[in-house]
């Protein structure tokens, strides 16, 4: 049976990774800060095996080689950590060493090709950019570097509004494919344990739409009319304070890019959903779908 470590279980896309790898016939270690720390959908199947708690951190290199070598690892599954001062070089090396011949790397498809941190003043795509660029120099380490678009569970902000029946939106016909987060951890398990890939591996939603329409598609999935109006910047900002400057200002930025772009920025969609299936075996999940599953965190 082949050992593979999961990092952030507790996360939607490392859960689903975690379920696919096991599913395929992986004995999943579950790389957690905290080892008691609920894992919802994780749970149950605990109790039925073939899943081991053991501790470690990301941010903590130290931690790896003991993990990995409890554990016989030789793949795991990590995301990216937004505040690494060496943009996980130190991590990476750390797992090379112990053990790990293959990884998978959770990043961005706001990172393109070829790897430059020219002009890239925008935080999401830097961060992710030069831990990609981290990862490549640490050498000796089979990688698939998988690039997800606009994650499904980006509307989970426009909940309240929703279950009024009014959503303000800046930007409202900016269109986005809209992925699953369990088809990118189903990719990320599945890779995790035939690795038949390395390099980029772009995923994307099956459907590209106006963030509006997708709205429309939350709405009838509650039963409900939802009245989408269009607010400018400040009033966004305003609306959404709470969050870091940075990651405020990367959202204003993506909103506007595919207001004005639209299916521009999806320039190899077919090939990039295709992908999903390819990997899986089974067809990308539509957002109705997923709507339908998540109607109750916006149904109230």
């Amino acid at each position: 049976m082949i050992n593979v470590l999961v990092f952030g279980a507790s996360g939607s896309v490392g859960q689903a990774t975690a379920i696919e790898a096991r599913r395929r016939g992986a004995k999943v270690w579950l790389a957690m800060r905290d080892i008691n720390k609920a894992v919802k959908k994780l749970d149950e199947d605990e109790k039925k095996g073939g899943y081991e708690r053991i501790q470690a951190d990301l941010s903590e290199p130290s931690t790896l080689t003991a993990a990995v070598k409890k554990s016989g690892a030789t793949a795991a599954f990590l995301y990216t950590i937004w505040d690494s001062p060496d943009s996980m070089k130190s991590t990476f090396e750390a797992l090379k060493g112990a053990g790990i011949v293959y990884l998978v790397l959770l990043s961005s498809s706001a990172v393109q090709d070829p790897l430059s941190l020219t002009d890239m003043t925008e935080m999401v795509p830097r961060v992710h950019a030069q831990t990609e660029m981290a990862l490549e120099e640490t050498g000796g380490l089979r990688a698939a570097v998988l690039r997800p678009g606009y994650f499904s569970s980006n509307l989970f902000m426009y909940a309240q509004g929703v279950q009024q029946g009014v959503v303000e939106v800046f930007r409202p016909k900016a269109v986005f494919d809209f992925v699953v987060p369990d088809d990118i951890g189903a990719v990320a398990g599945s890779l995790l344990v035939t690795r038949s890939q390395d390099g980029v591996v772009l995923v994307n939603g099956p459907e590209l739409m106006e963030l509006q329409e997708a709205l429309g598609v939350i709405g009838r999935a509650c039963g409900k009319t939802v009245d989408v109006r269009e607010i400018d910047e400040a009033t966004f900002l305003e609306q959404i304070s709470f969050v870091p400057k940075v990651i405020a200002t990367s959202l204003v930025a993506t909103n506007k890019a595919h207001d004005t772009n639209g299916r521009g920025m999806y320039p190899k969609h077919s090939e990039t959903v295709a992908n999903v299936e390819k990997v899986t075996d089974r067809a990308a999940i539509k957002l109705s779908t997923w709507a339908e599953g998540a109607k109750s965190a916006f149904a109230g």
